[in-house]
């Protein structure tokens, strides 16, 4: 059992902070989205992501697609729903 408890060197855990929320503004200009409230929809989109970068990019794809705006409003949480959803990968 002495392999257990020594720490494996073939093993790395990869730990990144989550993203800053200027980044994720930068990141929203930079797929030129066009959503009607930019400032809220970046601060959704980051308390959605909880910064991870992967999950930030999934949602601005999925927001660039335009079916989430009912109104003058995005719709954030059916977005992340959608995300999750697709994550899924269902048949």
């Amino acid at each position: 059992m002495r392999w257990l408890s020594q720490p494996n060197p073939l093993l790395l855990r990869l730990n990144l902070p989550p993203l800053p929320e200027p980044l994720v503004r930068a990141r929203v200009k930079q797929l030129s989205l066009t959503v009607p409230n930019p400032a809220e929809f970046e601060h959704d989109l980051w308390r959605l992501s909880h910064g991870n970068p992967g999950r930030i990019l999934s949602l601005c794809q999925q927001a660039k697609q335009g079916h989430y705006i009912f109104g003058r409003r995005l719709a954030t949480r059916l977005l992340d729903l959608d995300r999750c959803i697709k994550s899924l990968n269902l048949p």
